[in-house]
């Protein structure tokens, strides 16, 4: 659930990874365009697609309400492949593959046709939910996601709790503190460097601050690709395409990941701690803060070193 803020969150890594598919040489003409719609275009319609997945519904008429697509872990874990997290009852590989196979079943619904609305619509599902799986609010990537690394694996899923509950003495949940489980929402936040309008054709890359960030604007763009290059095949030759490439973005240690169910656990604030502090350090050495203005706090004292103290083979058997 990376932020949807005009400007910034997954609309601008939509944009950078439309930006990056037409720059690829699949559009074609003058102005050059793919599907028939130009680099625009395309942005607006898989955008407005994509945001679909965080529109606040009604409740289900029996005093349980809905967060966007999502609900709490709790009460749909199926819902969280969606969003790129875990559902608690299961490991770590049964999230691996869930949340994998959620985005290539999109794909398939949208080769299937029925109009380029339910096309769109579908590529936007698919395409929220595998942005969604490089926040570190929703899953922990290796250190190369930090280089913008699209094939960084999974380490461990997070597990998301918006309702009102008390950790230590405390608040959490949605409106009450970040932390909501173990989803905190300030990984959530999409800093895009100087602020730039995302209403135009961008010679270079969207400047998007965080290393995760631009690694899940890569993996978008490359499924896009890949997508956009078996539309008019078979779908048997559209489906195995489409493995292949959403595979390479859903990889984990032998055994998959774990599965951050304890947010009280001591070893897991500690690495989503110093993970904040990358975040931290990023936006600093850059000059921006998390909503993409001018930052006027001081670098970190200390740059973030890692904490080999955190399991996550341990965490996910809390």
């Amino acid at each position: 659930m990376s932020d949807q803020k005009e400007g910034h969150g997954h609309h601008a890594i939509t944009r950078e990874a439309v930006r990056q598919f037409f720059a690829s040489g699949r559009a074609t003409g003058d102005p050059p365009r793919i599907d028939g719609m130009t680099e625009l275009q395309y942005f607006h319609a898989l955008d407005a697609a994509q945001r679909d997945q965080d529109v606040v519904t009604p409740g289900t008429g029996e005093g349980v309400p809905t967060y966007g697509t999502s609900v709490p872990a709790a009460w749909d874990g199926d819902a969280q492949r969606q969003h790129g997290m875990a559902d608690p009852k299961h490991d770590g590989a049964y999230n691996l593959d869930a949340d994998r196979g959620y985005v290539e079943s999109e794909l398939a619904i949208a080769h299937e046709g029925g109009g380029r609305a339910q096309e769109m619509h579908h590529l936007g599902a698919a395409t929220h939910a595998l942005e969604d799986s490089y926040s570190e609010a929703h899953a922990f990537r290796g250190p190369s996601a930090d280089s913008g690394d699209p094939n960084a694996p999974v380490e461990s899923f997070n597990v998301w709790d918006p309702t009102p509950h008390r950790v230590a003495g405390e608040w959490h949940g949605k409106g009450l503190s970040e932390e909501q489980g173990t989803h905190d929402e300030r990984f959530d936040s999409v800093p895009v460097a100087g602020n730039p309008g995302l209403e135009q054709n961008f010679d270079g890359p969207v400047p998007l601050v965080h290393g995760s960030d631009r690694a899940a604007a890569a993996a978008t763009a490359e499924m896009l690709e890949t997508y956009h290059d078996h539309r008019s095949g078979s779908m048997a030759e559209a489906v195995a395409a489409n493995h292949q490439t959403v595979g390479q973005f859903y990889r984990g240690p032998e055994g998959g990941p774990a599965v951050n169910r304890n947010e009280g656990d001591p070893a897991w604030i500690a690495e989503r701690d110093r993970r904040l502090r990358e975040h931290e350090a990023e936006e600093a050495a850059i000059g921006v803060g998390a909503d993409g203005e001018p930052n006027q706090s001081p670098a970190p004292s200390a740059a973030p070193g890692p904490n080999a103290s955190y399991d996550p083979a341990q965490t996910s058997a809390q």
